[in-house]
């Protein structure tokens, strides 16, 4: 059985941080993550794809993640998507 490990935070709140130390303890959170930047040097440790859904799921809802839509929006972006997001985790 495999465990899937989402971390979920806002920008600038430590994601990249517990991802990092995640990944230290050998948890495979993938190969195509975002790399560094100016303001994150050592790597987002973001993988892509979930950072793409993401956004995918927030436009599809009508917002974005400076406009944050609807509970009942985003829920109707989720089962629409479900298949993505259950692919996407696998």
């Amino acid at each position: 059985m495999t465990t899937t490990v989402i971390i979920a935070g806002m920008h600038r709140s430590g994601t990249s941080l517990c991802a990092a130390l995640i990944q230290s303890m050998g948890v495979d959170i993938g190969t195509n993550l975002v790399g560094p930047s100016p303001s994150n040097p050592m790597g987002h440790f973001e993988n892509e794809e979930f950072m793409v859904l993401n956004e995918d799921l927030l436009r599809a809802a009508g917002g974005s993640w400076c406009n944050p839509p609807s509970e009942q929006d985003i829920e109707r972006a989720f089962q629409e998507n479900l298949p993505r997001i259950r692919e996407t985790i696998r």
